[in-house]
């Protein structure tokens, strides 16, 4: 009889802990679901579908009409802290569906987001159709070199080193230049490297 009873309390126990587990399991994802600024940085969470989480954010904010994401290049998701608060931010390649023009979007929040490029001017250089990208990776440097350009004859005239204050996002052709688009507390600069 105490041998059933002893059983009986760790099956309950059992049962207890699992419960749990699956309460807390079920409010990461929710909160991951309504913002990322819930989910800590350190945090090494693997969220279930990274384009489910892109098409959230995008619908919420009326978005879905005109972006979707884009496959032309692989992963086409990124995700770490572009702002420097700490949380995880996230960035996709997006077409805009009207003029099959392709940029990105990032997402410091459900709500904050900047757009370049995919029909959208960036006004820093102009560009508003990125279908060159090729390249599409996360920078961790905080030294980046780049190019100095002739402001009359645009002939490369020097590099000089300059540092940048978060994680910035490598993007350029497959086999040709391109530089580094970082977050400088307000917008989203772009630092042209190599010719």
């Amino acid at each position: 009889m105490i041998k059933k009873v002893y059983i009986l309390v760790i099956l309950l126990a059992y049962l207890s802990c699992k419960n749990k587990e699956t309460q807390i399991n079920s409010k990461a994802s929710n909160s991951t679901i309504d913002s990322l600024k819930s989910v800590p940085l350190n945090k090494n969470l693997k969220l279930e579908s990274d384009k489910g989480l892109i098409e959230h954010f995008l619908n919420i904010n009326d978005l879905n009409s005109l972006y979707e994401i884009s496959k032309k290049v692989t992963p086409n998701i990124l995700k770490t802290d572009f702002n420097g608060d700490g949380k995880l931010d996230v960035v996709s390649i997006v077409k805009e569906m009207s003029t099959e023009q392709l940029g990105l979007i990032f997402f410091h929040s459900k709500n904050e987001y900047y757009v370049i490029g995919a029909g959208k001017e960036f006004t820093q250089d102009g560009w508003d159709d990125m279908n060159w990208l090729g390249v599409f990776e996360l920078d961790h440097s905080k030294k980046q070199v780049i190019t100095v350009f002739d402001e009359e004859t645009y002939d490369i005239i020097d590099e000089k080193e300059v540092l940048i204050p978060n994680v910035g996002v490598r993007i350029g052709e497959k086999e040709g230049s391109g530089g580094l688009l970082y977050f400088n507390g307000k917008e989203y600069n772009y630092l042209h490297q190599g010719d």
